[in-house]
């Protein structure tokens, strides 16, 4: 039905949109089904020919949304600290080199779990630390990782105390550290 007065056609493309929301969906979600390289393909090529009006709508939204920005970074972190922290520590070890190919980082992930849930019961804060410490050579590998107070953490340092065993990274700092405690 053809309107002329722009309002009502408006007006009636809104109505007809919210009535068939779910035979939009799936006309949608088919379309984009049977193809999927040429909508990413405009999509890519609309990015890369208003790349300063994205960015500059980015920049705007950012700005006029601080609080609202803040609040939502801020619970994500609060519902998923241990990733967070298994994140910063795996970025450290690689930096060092500190991870093995044994590494397994889903072991590693329930170490940050079962920290998190140990100081949810204990109502005390508890750490994940490397028995040998990264700082040293030790490696960022789930045998060398352990739960423990922040107490314990934090008087620790970087010490290593042999009787904890642990497991030494495969890089200089390593070979380095044995070769001044004698270890071979």
């Amino acid at each position: 039905m053809p309107y002329r007065d722009l309002e009502k056609r408006k007006a009636y493309s809104k109505a007809y949109r919210k009535v068939n929301k779910d035979i939009i969906k799936a006309q949608k979600k088919a379309y984009y089904e049977a193809n999927k390289d040429r909508v990413k393909a405009r999509v890519k090529a609309y990015r890369e020919s208003n790349k300063e009006k994205i960015k500059a709508h980015q920049k705007l939204y950012r700005e006029s949304n601080k609080e609202k920005i803040h609040i939502k970074n801020k619970s994500h972190y609060e519902a998923n600290k241990e990733q967070y922290f298994a994140r910063r520590n795996k970025r450290r070890a690689l930096k060092i080199p500190a991870l093995l190919p044994t590494t397994d980082d889903k072991l590693i992930q329930n170490l940050y779990k079962q920290r998190a849930e140990m100081t949810e019961k204990h109502g005390e804060e508890y750490h994940v630390d490397h028995i040998i410490p990264l700082s040293i050579g030790g490696a960022h590998h789930q045998d060398n990782m352990r739960v423990i107070t922040a107490k314990e953490n934090l008087e620790k340092r970087d010490k290593y105390i042999p009787e904890l065993g642990g497991v030494w990274a495969d890089n200089d700092l390593a070979r380095e550290t044995k070769k001044k405690l004698g270890i071979k």
